[in-house]
């Protein structure tokens, strides 16, 4: 699957420079928003089937190779898909989660959303997902291989794939998302 390019001045930084930087965030400790996660109650209950289907699995750890994640955004076909590359090592990852809890939550029922799990402990990611839950599962990267097919580019964490309601790639992200507006933005931008 190849994805579509795009131009957007957000990303205007050489690839080298982003994975240096992800690199030494990822050091930091830093868990981002203490709030208390959204309520997600309604997703079930408002989401069409393939969506309302999806987030039953909230908080699942998915183990499967890419055949199986192939499989899942098959069935997605029909919604924009969002996929983000995460780890519970990774500072920025844990700034970024409430952005992606709140947006699930607000748009859930008309965009799936679907995890990564990047080269973590399934022990550190469960503790993690404990403290930050997701409406969505997560599928397992043992290392880089499943992260590099579905959410490919710069080997860095968190970034974050785009697929159109036809299940094509259309865009990748390599930098931490600060805000429900920034994510909902790159939504409508790359999915449509």
């Amino acid at each position: 699957m190849q994805a579509k390019t795009s131009s957007n001045p957000r990303r205007a930084i050489l690839p080298g420079v982003l994975a240096a930087l992800a690199l030494a965030l990822g050091a930091c400790g830093s868990d981002g928003d203490s709030s208390p996660p959204p309520d997600y109650s309604q997703l079930q209950k408002k989401a069409p089937p393939p969506l309302a289907s999806l987030y039953k699995q909230g908080d699942a750890l998915v183990s499967g190779d890419s055949s199986d994640v192939q499989a899942q955004l098959d069935e997605l076909k029909g919604y924009p898909v969002v996929m983000n590359a995460w780890a519970s090592w990774c500072g920025p990852c844990r700034e970024e989660f409430p952005v992606f809890q709140k947006t699930s939550a607000k748009l859930g029922t008309k965009i799936a959303f679907l995890g990564m799990n990047t080269d973590d402990s399934t022990a550190a990611a469960k503790t993690f997902l404990d403290e930050r839950p997701l409406p969505y599962p997560s599928f397992v990267s043992d290392g880089w291989d499943l992260t590099d097919e579905f959410v490919p580019g710069v080997r860095g964490l968190p970034k974050t794939a785009f697929y159109d309601r036809s299940g094509e790639r259309t865009h990748v992200d390599y930098l931490p998302y600060t805000s429900v507006d920034q994510l909902q933005s790159d939504i409508e931008k790359y999915t449509q």
